[in-house]
């Protein structure tokens, strides 16, 4: 997001993508790389994730018909999430 750090994006995206409301970390806990498709192309994108300690959860946000969110431990959404880099950084994190 411009014009903003980037964890205060990743802030601001898990609100909008999972309703989630909290104290998110300034360094990032680790990072994965991933192809990601355009209209025409695929870019490959490096994501860095940062720790949110969720505070509250909103009864309406605004990707609520786009997701399902569950609360899992990090082990157990590694066996579902398709990116190869974020399953290993799933893997290495503790509950």
């Amino acid at each position: 997001m411009k014009g903003r750090n980037d964890w205060e994006a990743a802030k601001i995206e898990a609100e909008q993508e999972a309703g989630l409301v909290g104290t998110v970390g300034k360094e990032p806990c680790g990072s994965f790389i991933y192809w990601k498709r355009q209209a025409e192309h695929f870019d490959l994108v490096e994501v860095c994730v940062y720790p949110l300690h969720v505070n509250a959860t909103l009864p309406t946000w605004k990707e609520i018909g786009q997701r399902q969110v569950r609360w899992v431990l990090p082990a157990d959404a590694a066996l579902v999430v398709e990116e190869p880099g974020l399953c290993s950084l799933l893997q290495g994190m503790k509950r």
